[in-house]
């Protein structure tokens, strides 16, 4: 075995979570999760930086999930994915990389009464903010159906009537970006969130890129090797200047008609898929717990291919 400053290289058990250095076994949790079950498929990560930033109150909820700890024999030897990232995106890291020592710590004492995210959680729990949050949300979700309603009305035009291109290509390009940025609000919610594809309108797959952890494994280690748009966008701006925008477009062109379809194919059919290795995981009401099959990402990628070729 392999050792980096005296941290053990082997991979860990693949059915355990970490938080603050301590394994938990969520399989059975999943089904309770109230923020659902797809922020918790990928296992072997340190979720220390998502659980402690994302939830309102992660003193009560580390209690919950205490029932959930793995300790005795049956915690010997486990220990963190060296990776962080799912297996089908190792590619992207080099080949030294080490989540266990790359990825960035912080501090997220709940007693630090210095810490801005602690002032942050307590302003937001205060009923009279919460209330106001209910009504934004509200108010967001209405919004986003105007767009749409208005963006579905333009394509109907440019369709029957042929709208000229240099007022389609704008049009398109706000349209399409402000639905994608609504998107993008989708994903950090309650999934599965049908309107999440929205996300997929001007970017990626949404739903493939939030089984393969757009909040887990981007979020959380941001600025690290492991953020995926770390890799990338490193890549565009190491380009000479004016090969920036070609090569992007190619990029995404490349993307659009054969990297979302096989990465469609690939969380539907590998045994190490999220959408795969948690089937059996049910909901009481028998459902599965992750989606088995992501009928809306299938739908918008053949709207958005569709449109191409019309």
């Amino acid at each position: 075995k392999e050792k980096k400053n005296g941290i053990d290289k082997q991979e860990t058990p693949k059915d355990l979570w970490f938080i603050d250095g301590e394994p938990y076994d969520l399989v059975a949790f999943m089904p309770k999760h109230p923020g659902g079950a797809q922020y918790l498929v990928f296992p072997g990560n340190d979720v220390s930086i998502t659980f402690w930033s994302y939830h309102k109150d992660p003193v009560r909820n580390k209690k919950v999930l205490d029932k959930y700890k793995v300790t005795g024999k049956a915690a010997e030897g486990a220990q963190l994915n060296r990776w962080h990232l799912p297996d089908s995106a190792k590619f992207l890291l080099p080949e030294d990389f080490d989540a266990r020592m790359d990825i960035k710590t912080y501090n997220f004492d709940p007693k630090d009464k210095n810490l801005v995210l602690n002032h942050c959680r307590e302003e937001v729990q205060k009923p009279e903010v919460m209330k106001e949050i209910r009504r934004l949300d509200k108010l967001f979700d209405e919004h986003v159906m105007y767009l749409i309603y208005a963006y579905l009305a333009f394509v109907a035009l440019w369709l029957l009537i042929g709208i000229p291109w240099y007022i389609s290509l704008p049009v398109f390009a706000v349209s399409r970006t402000a639905l994608a940025g609504a998107g993008h609000y989708f994903t950090h919610r309650k999934q599965p969130n049908f309107w999440s594809i929205l996300f997929d309108m001007n970017y990626i797959g949404v739903h493939i890129t939030l089984i393969d952890g757009h909040n887990v494994g981007h979020h959380a280690p941001t600025m690290s090797k492991a953020d995926p748009k770390t890799g990338f966008f490193g890549a565009m701006m190491a380009l000479p200047r004016l090969v920036r925008v070609p090569a992007f477009t190619l990029h995404k062109l490349g993307h659009f008609f054969t990297g979302i379809f096989i990465k469609l194919v690939e969380v539907h059919c590998f045994p190490d898929a999220p959408l795969v290795k948690f089937s059996h995981v049910k909901m009481p009401d028998g459902s599965h717990a992750v989606q088995r099959i992501c009928w809306s990402s299938w739908l918008l990628h053949v709207y958005l291919v569709g449109g191409v070729v019309a």
